[in-house]
């Protein structure tokens, strides 16, 4: 069905915004014809967006793919038909959590219904009796972290919505629980976007005063004094910029007085950082936590505080979104492999070497993939046909030329056998190797008419010599090594990002996670120090470039034992440094861990940028055949 349904009406894609603030829905008692969403931008302005067919003067062309943003008025697509209804919630207290839509014979939306954060349902829009024969679709997050809908994509056509799925992000920051007595006036600091600095007062019998400054943006924000300052005063200072207030141990007593105080306080960070106890640890203690605290309220009076609360705030959304979709495969399917290597030309994928199942002897043969027929087939081979199915090979294309290098034979022996593959005549020619020796395991990558192979493993050992070969002069050249300590590795990703040649991550006997460069023309190496939601080291992982200046990660093998295989989806934004998780905000987050994959960056139909994954060990050690596309849908509003 997934099929069918991209091949079908206009594209819609709002994005990711802050919120979903409303939801209008029309319907004309058989299908979902309308929708009406009103967003929260991260700028605080409501944004309203509209999609389906609408009824009004005139019927409005179709405006296929758009990427809403910020706007004085909807943007609308079509012409309204039948009745339109508000499904209502109380957001930010409340907010929707899911969607389950049901897809009728025609493959239109004949029945939808969300649910919210207080397990409210709304009423089945469109044919609310029910639908056979009927394709059911629950789109729900599967992250704690992200459980609120953020933003919608999918499809219409003239008689209404077609498919609908979800963005999913982190709910509204929310007060936790106050804990302390009813004695005092109340305060409340509201949200603020870091904790900088907390001063604390203590008295005879407990804490007198609790006052706390904050970071917006670049404007320090003085909190107002709660309470006063009777014996002493305390400061713990936290490292906004890189750390964050995550829990507050608060400690409650009435010390002799008929209503409870806060007897102490203790703060703790993300990375660790813990504050001395402020006051005497006596009474009941109850902590509060979250993801960020991002503010405080209470009681207080002259000499007590009272009480004390927090406002957590959750991750931010990525600014880059995606999603996965598995690719529908015929022809001759391979059978399911592991340590092969993956190029792309045009629109066909073409696919080398591999490991096989046990029992299963490996083939030579040049596979082919027709991304626009979804059909499988075998090049024929003429030529200098390499003599044997090696595994762990490099493979890059120039035009319309493949280039395979090195790999390791059933032996367990490290070849250095080079080979180019003409994909217009499907004819092999060897190329000579006289200055790069024998390896497997090492990666490959190509600029302009230049093929450069890195690192791998060898009869020697780990490398970390970087080569590269003219294809004009046929002429391979080693270029220099890093100036400082560099580690050797196999299982790298290599990419090539504004000229520049990207080394992440790999295995030297322990798996890594450093990120560096080399610049050909300067002939210079730079460690590359990043940040943001890192992905744990590991070796063996899927990866490519994406819109130019990212780097997805997916997958890959995180320690020693084979089974231990992760998932996953991560983006390097290479002009910022930063790192994002980015499956956690779609309602599937992608393929079964696996690692040893080829992947390879690509541009499906309307030239949106992606990754394929195909192939690759699972963490039962089975090997799989599945054939996966992560296709960037947008970024966040």
């Amino acid at each position: 069905m997934e099929h069918l349904l991209k091949s079908r009406g206009n594209r819609f894609n709002d994005g990711v915004f802050r919120g979903l603030s409303g939801v209008y829905v029309g319907d004309d008692g058989v299908n979902v014809t309308f929708l009406k969403l009103v967003y929260e931008h991260t700028s605080g302005e409501t944004i309203e967006v509209m999609h389906g067919v609408r009824a009004g003067p005139e019927i409005l062309g179709a405006l296929g793919e758009c990427f809403i943003r910020l706007c004085p008025g909807p943007a609308l697509h079509g012409v309204e038909i039948g009745n339109v209804e508000e499904f209502e919630f109380s957001y930010p207290e409340e907010y929707v959590t899911s969607l389950e839509w049901t897809c009728g014979v025609h493959l239109t939306l004949r029945r939808l219904i969300f649910r919210t954060s207080n397990g409210r349902t709304s009423r089945a829009f469109g044919n609310d009796q029910g639908v056979f024969p009927e394709i059911p679709v629950l789109v729900e997050s599967n992250r704690d972290e992200a459980p609120a809908v953020v933003g919608f994509r999918g499809r219409y056509d003239h008689h209404g919505i077609i498919e609908l799925k979800a963005y999913f992000g982190p709910p509204p920051p929310k007060k936790l629980r106050e804990i302390g007595g009813l004695g005092g006036e109340e305060w409340d600091d509201g949200k603020h976007e870091h904790v900088k600095t907390i001063h604390i007062g203590r008295g005879a019998s407990g804490l007198t005063m609790l006052q706390v400054d904050y970071k917006d943006g670049t404007t320090l924000v003085q909190g107002d004094r709660h309470g006063m300052v009777t014996l002493s005063k305390d400061t713990f200072e936290i490292p906004y910029e890189t750390d964050h207030l995550v829990t507050v141990e608060v400690y409650r007593n009435k010390v002799g007085r008929e209503d409870e105080c806060i007897s102490a306080l203790r703060f703790k960070t993300r990375n660790g950082l813990v504050s001395e106890m402020y006051g005497v640890a006596s009474g009941e203690m109850h902590s509060l936590t979250g993801h960020k605290i991002v503010g405080f309220f209470g009681r207080s009076g002259v000499k007590s505080l009272h009480s004390i609360g927090v406002r957590v705030s959750y991750p931010p959304i990525p600014e880059f979104q995606g999603e996965w979709v598995e690719v529908h495969q015929i022809g001759e399917i391979p059978v399911p492999r592991c340590s092969h290597a993956m190029a792309v030309v045009g629109k066909k994928i073409y696919s080398f070497g591999s490991e096989l199942p046990s029992g299963q002897s490996g083939d030579n043969d040049m596979l082919v993939f027709d991304y626009g027929t979804f059909k499988w087939s075998r090049s024929p081979a003429r030529g200098d046909v390499p003599e044997l199915s090696l595994l762990g090979s490099g493979l890059v294309a120039i035009g319309s030329t493949l280039y395979v290098f090195g790999g390791q034979d059933g032996s367990g022996m490290h070849r250095r056998d080079f080979h180019s593959f003409d994909t217009t005549r499907s004819e092999w020619t060897q190329l000579p190797t006289n200055e790069i020796g024998p390896r497997s395991f090492h990666s490959m990558a190509a600029i302009g008419k230049k093929v450069f192979v890195f690192g791998g493993v060898s009869t020697t050992g780990l490398q970390k010599t970087l080569y590269v070969y003219e294809t004009d002069s046929k002429v391979w050249s080693e270029l220099p090594s890093p100036g400082y300590s560099f580690p050797e590795r196999e299982g790298a990703g290599l990419h090539v990002v504004g000229g520049k040649l990207w080394v992440l991550y790999g295995f030297n006997g322990g798996m890594l996670d450093d990120v560096h460069t080399f610049d050909p023309d300067q002939q210079m190496w730079t460690q590359v120090e990043t940040s943001g939601e890192k992905p744990c080291p590991r070796r063996g992982f899927a990866s490519a470039v994406v819109t130019g200046n990212r780097i997805l990660m997916f997958g890959g093998q995180s320690a020693t034992e084979p089974d231990n295989v992760v998932g996953g989806t991560f983006c390097l934004n290479t002009e910022t440094l930063k790192w994002e998780e980015i499956d956690m905000f779609n309602g599937w987050s992608g393929p079964t861990p696996r690692a040893w994959c080829a992947s390879t960056s690509f541009s499906s139909a309307g030239g949106i940028d992606g990754m394929l994954v195909f192939g690759g060990k699972l963490q039962t050690s089975a090997l799989c055949n599945g054939l996966f596309y992560y296709e960037v849908v947008g970024c966040s509003n």
